[in-house]
């Protein structure tokens, strides 16, 4: 049996404007008789939109699942890695798959994550992911635990060749659902605030995330604060009451906004239910997205990089909202319209 050389193959693919190259052919030697090697595909994971524009997957994602689909709408191949090897320089993922055009959706997360589950029954439409949500009597869903962090790729018509030999790289970008907030009921007249008597909810219908990351509709979905805590310092040496900051700390995570949801933010007393602040949530944070986010980022885009909020409500010596006074991160806003 004669051995010779192989000629080395180089090909060029593109996913989302990002190239992938074929680093390797098939082997420098073989045997001419036999029918050569198949192409080797792999798949790496971008999380850069954030609002630091820079690619916090090493250190973010601990488990991915990735799903490639053909034309027909049918899974052929299913693939979860976790743990360290994610945070290695140049991590990728092996797909051996036939050669072919795919949709590639993945599922990402924090590690071993309990709070959400995944349905795939084997087609493009079920691969979903549902959180999970406390049924009440009254038909409602609650959640009152914290969210793991989940993540979601979806890339479609992307090109698998059919070549002898070579190894194609691909890229599919991450889009964070997950969303904490932290809202801060603001006492100004220096009083205390038993956090026992204050709740913290957001209502959204987005407790279904479909294949394309799309929340499916027809669920409304209450989160509760899973951390809350009274807080109260005084801020100088002076003996004057309005120099103590005092109020009420909350902790909330939410699955993925959108620009289109109705969902609302109501702290309200726990002991008689009455209303102490509630804001159109979506319009309150797109208020202060500021003139050099809007001209990198599209208002649906920013709710998707922007996965921390903080929001300030200042009560007067009465713990009745202030004139509608709202702080959001470093901004103050008069909400006119305190109904939602």
């Amino acid at each position: 049996m004669k051995l010779r050389l192989n000629t080395l193959k180089t090909a060029v693919a593109l996913l989302s404007s990002l190239p992938v190259l074929m680093l390797s052919g098939c082997g420098l030697i073989h045997d001419p008789d036999s029918e050569g090697c198949d192409p080797v595909y792999r798949v790496g994971f971008l999380y850069d939109r954030n609002m630091k524009f820079a690619d916090a997957f090493p250190v973010e994602v601990e488990e991915v699942t990735l799903h490639v689909i053909d034309g027909d709408g049918q899974v052929v191949w299913s693939g979860t890695d976790k743990g360290a090897q994610l945070a290695e320089k140049g991590y990728m993922m092996n797909v051996p798959v036939r050669p072919g055009t795919y949709t590639l959706v993945a599922w990402c997360s924090s590690a071993a994550p309990e709070t959400f589950e995944a349905g795939y029954d084997g087609t493009l439409t079920g691969l979903k992911v549902d959180f999970g949500t406390e049924l009440r009597e009254d038909g409602t869903e609650h959640i009152f635990r914290k969210l793991d962090r989940l993540y979601h790729g979806y890339e479609t018509e992307v090109e698998f060749p059919d070549t002898e030999g070579g190894e194609y790289h691909y890229t599919v970008p991450l889009t964070k659902d997950t969303n904490h907030f932290v809202v801060t009921l603001q006492q100004l007249s220096g009083e205390p605030i038993d956090k026992d008597l204050v709740e913290f909810e957001i209502t959204d219908d987005n407790a279904h995330l479909a294949s394309d990351n799309s929340p499916i509709k027809g669920r409304q979905l209450t989160y509760h604060q899973w951390h809350s805590a009274t807080v109260d310092a005084n801020l100088s040496t002076r003996v004057e009451a309005n120099s103590r900051f005092a109020g009420v700390v909350a902790e909330l995570t939410t699955s993925r906004l959108m620009t289109d949801s109705n969902a609302s933010l109501r702290v309200y007393r726990s002991d008689n239910g009455t209303t102490i602040a509630s804001i159109r949530l979506i319009d309150a944070l797109l208020l202060v997205m500021g003139l050099e986010n809007s001209r990198r980022l599209t208002p649906q885009q920013y709710l998707d990089y922007k996965d921390e909020y903080n929001l300030t409500f200042f009560l007067d010596e009465n713990h009745r909202w202030l004139d509608g006074l709202l702080q959001i991160e470093s901004w103050r806003v008069v909400y006119g319209d305190q109904a939602v």
